[in-house]
């Protein structure tokens, strides 16, 4: 019987020890796979999406008016915003080597998904490049990358802009790109973008991770209309 009564209280001792060696066991790996799992999603942004912030080119010369036609957002004829940079989208235009022009990126952010789609210029349309081209069209938008789970975008910035060696406040986004004019347009001076992404798969376990990074224009004079480019 005392035999029994110790291998008894061993075991007990065993199992009182392995059930949080187990749980500390499982607590790590899901950890360690939240993180990777998280990171995978990041790749695209810190590769793809900022080669082609660094890529961007403003699709056209300037108006007969002298408005700029800027690689960011989008402008009708009077000067008016259609698609202003904001703190969760924008739409630009970047140069892919495609030889009919330049691409028209637009990335957005809704519920929990971050996305990024890339429409190619059609053939012809693009001054500079064809002789009877005098607007570049864009064909359908593919998608390029989608981020999902992101989280801590409703009280923060995914874009923050700079205009002059200045942030701008996201706050200020809406009033500060409203237009576009000859000799005032904050879109066509942006020399760089600071995007802020970040994303858990797993809400209730750690691992979140944070793409944040400020992605600067190549030179100053690199987005300016590039006939070659289109």
């Amino acid at each position: 019987m005392t035999e029994l009564a110790v291998a008894l209280t061993l075991f007990g001792v065993l199992m009182a020890m392995t059930a949080p060696i187990v749980s500390t066991l499982f607590s790590t790996t899901s950890y360690v796979t939240s993180s990777y799992q998280n990171e995978n999603q990041l790749l695209p942004i810190s590769t793809t999406f900022q080669n082609l912030i660094r890529s961007v080119v403003e699709p056209a010369p300037n108006l007969s008016s002298g408005q700029p036609v800027p690689a960011y957002g989008v402008y009708n004829s009077s000067g008016a915003a259609v698609t202003e940079p904001s703190a969760t989208s924008m739409t630009f235009f970047t140069n892919i080597g495609d030889p009919n022009g330049p691409a028209e990126v637009v990335a957005s952010f809704s519920g929990s998904t971050f996305t990024v789609t890339v429409a190619r210029a059609n053939a012809g349309t693009c001054p500079g490049l064809n002789a009877g081209g005098t607007a570049c069209t864009w064909g359908t938008a593919r998608p390029l990358i989608t981020v999902d789970n992101v989280v801590g975008a409703g009280s923060s910035a995914l874009f923050t802009y700079s205009v002059g060696g200045t942030p701008i406040a996201p706050t200020n986004d809406a009033t500060e790109f409203a237009t576009c004019t000859a000799s005032s347009c904050p879109a066509a001076d942006i020399e760089s973008v600071k995007v802020d992404l970040q994303v858990n798969v797993s809400p209730n376990q750690a691992g979140q991770a944070q793409e944040e990074t400020v992605v600067y224009q190549l030179s100053a004079l690199s987005q300016q209309y590039q006939p070659e480019v289109g």
